[in-house]
């Protein structure tokens, strides 16, 4: 979904993936974590599970980068029971969920006009 407020010059856009979740995905791909909040930061990182010979997506690395750097945005990701928070001045903060974790993974951001 995605949403514009032109009086705010604000943008937001908001991704729900109802599959297995970050970290779900590096357990079946044997990627080594701590927790699903050190899955997310690791996926945020840049670490993939896809193989060299599919080649890579624009990933979350790329996506945090150009929601955060290159439009000064703030950018939520929640997958499991983890969940990565970024705001514009680029300050990173992992909680996890107590109760009620994510069955997928969903990836807010806000972009602000110029």
């Amino acid at each position: 979904m995605a949403q514009y407020y032109p009086k705010k010059g604000v943008f937001d856009i908001g991704i729900l993936d109802n599959g297995i979740t970050i970290p779900g995905a590096f357990k079946a791909a044997s990627v080594d974590f701590k927790d699903d909040c050190d899955a997310i930061k690791k996926a945020m990182e840049g670490t993939s599970t896809k193989t060299e010979n599919l080649g890579r997506g624009w990933g979350l690395r790329t996506s945090k980068k150009l929601a955060i750097k290159g439009l000064n945005g703030e950018m939520h990701v929640y997958s499991g029971a983890g969940a990565a928070l970024i705001n514009p001045k680029r300050q990173e903060e992992y909680v996890t969920l107590q109760k009620n974790p994510l069955n997928g993974t969903l990836i807010y951001m806000r972009l602000y006009g110029s």
